[in-house]
């Protein structure tokens, strides 16, 4: 189906004056202007097919990793305990962590990643980093810092998006987490109360450590991502304030060094 067919233009002119055809010249200049559209975006566009662009990487094993996670919920209303106060203390501090996961972070990094892929809008939050905003952002920042740094990579863009580029570490810790998880359910010995786990020191350590892993990865990037993209809004907010008093005229110039400039200001308008 073509894109025009899509109005669905019914309008029957009786005098047959008012559609006109463009002249040559009308023509030939739309013609010289760049194309809108590819070929593929024309056909979808046609077909009313443009969607389903867009996928969160890291949704998968992030909810995988918070259907584990939940199962310690139940773990920390058994209150379950170990005579080895040193593998009672790993025990504690795992299902301290999972509960955090469950309750919190997974479903926050969830949420700034759906928004990262561009796979929810915008919508009316502003704070939180989103594909949209973080790109358009990340391009005007690539070509400041280029002049202001030398920079010549894109990290001024990518550093909105590092929660969504982390998917093999993901994968591993939550490899190791539930496979942990399996040893340490097989332990719990739910008779006695509370309930008590024979886990081994060296499980009870390894669980401890990639449960503390896991809770300090799904809170640390997407709290570094939107801390990046607000110091980059904040960076192009003071290119803004600067691009109004850069290369001012002569008019200008006068007005500043007699009136309305600072000391601040016209020492700076001054310099060679």
């Amino acid at each position: 189906m073509s894109v025009f067919n899509r109005l669905n233009y019914t309008f029957n002119d009786p005098a047959n004056s008012a559609i006109q055809t463009f002249s040559s010249n009308v023509s030939n200049r739309m013609s010289m202007m760049p194309p809108l559209l590819k070929n593929w975006q024309i056909q979808d566009m046609g077909s009313s097919n443009v969607n389903n662009y867009f996928q969160n990487p890291v949704a998968n094993v992030v909810q995988l990793i918070w259907n584990t996670a939940n199962s310690y919920i139940t773990y920390n209303s058994q209150n379950v305990q170990n005579t080895n106060p040193t593998i009672n203390a790993a025990i504690s501090s795992a299902i301290a962590n999972s509960v955090l996961i469950a309750t919190t972070y997974a479903n926050t990094y969830i949420y700034i990643t759906n928004r990262q892929s561009n796979v929810t809008p915008q919508g009316n939050d502003t704070i939180n980093v989103h594909y949209t905003t973080a790109i358009s952002a990340g391009k005007v920042l690539t070509y400041l810092l280029n002049q202001t740094d030398g920079i010549q990579n894109n990290a001024p863009m990518l550093g909105n998006f590092t929660s969504i580029m982390i998917g093999n570490t993901l994968n591993s810790l939550y490899s190791t987490f539930a496979n942990l998880t399996s040893t340490f359910a097989n332990t719990i010995n739910t008779s006695s109360n509370p309930a008590s786990s024979n886990i081994s020191l060296d499980n009870a350590k390894a669980l401890q450590n990639v449960t503390s892993s896991l809770a300090y990865t799904l809170h640390t990037f997407p709290n570094n991502d939107n801390a990046f993209f607000a110091n980059s809004q904040a960076i192009i907010a003071d290119y803004n304030s600067l691009k109004q008093i850069s290369n001012p005229g002569q008019t200008e110039t006068y007005l500043m060094n007699n009136f309305i400039g600072t000391p601040k200001l016209n020492s700076r308008l001054n310099q060679p």
